[in-house]
């Protein structure tokens, strides 16, 4: 039997997304174990050390990463709000929710500060807050007093530094 190894460019079939994943779905199904999923990549978030390298990724794309590596599931796009950060909660253990305090943009950050944190308080009533910022503006003993007065938890993670 003679295989055509003309490439993608040249007949303009996708062999992996016509042939392969349908091969790969029909045999795992027929097994009755694991599945198969089609996913195209698209361009790295990070650079070579783990930083976000040169071109740094939009807010969607790393709100996207952020929520998925927290809670293994897609974030709903509609749900986002780039102004405040929120990407996404989850309903378990009181309800968290997920910020990203993130600006693409190289001449500003945004941080974790007790304003932050006050403001968040008259709108979001979840239990535990994880919070992914490019700077924290403030000290350990004051986030303490903070969940203490408020019965809240709030984990802060510095981008990229905590970025998995």
């Amino acid at each position: 039997m003679a295989h055509d190894n003309k490439g993608q460019e040249e007949t303009g079939v996708n062999i992996c997304r016509t042939l392969t994943a349908d091969r790969l779905g029909r045999a795992s199904a027929s097994v009755g174990q694991g599945s198969f999923t089609y996913a195209h990549l698209g361009d790295p978030l990070f650079g070579e050390y783990r930083d976000l390298g040169e071109r740094l990724p939009k807010f969607e794309e790393l709100a996207k990463y952020v929520f998925y590596t927290e809670t293994s599931r897609e974030c709903d796009l509609k749900k986002i709000d780039a102004e405040t950060g929120f990407i996404g909660s989850t309903e378990a253990a009181g309800g968290t929710s997920y910020y990203l305090l993130y600006t693409p943009n190289n001449k500003e950050d945004r941080e974790l500060s007790t304003q932050t944190l006050n403001a968040l308080l008259k709108k979001d009533k979840n239990r535990t807050w994880v919070i992914y910022c490019e700077k924290i503006w403030l000290h350990m003993d004051m986030l303490h007093q903070f969940e203490k007065e408020h019965g809240k938890r709030v984990r802060p993670m510095l981008v990229p530094f905590n970025l998995k």
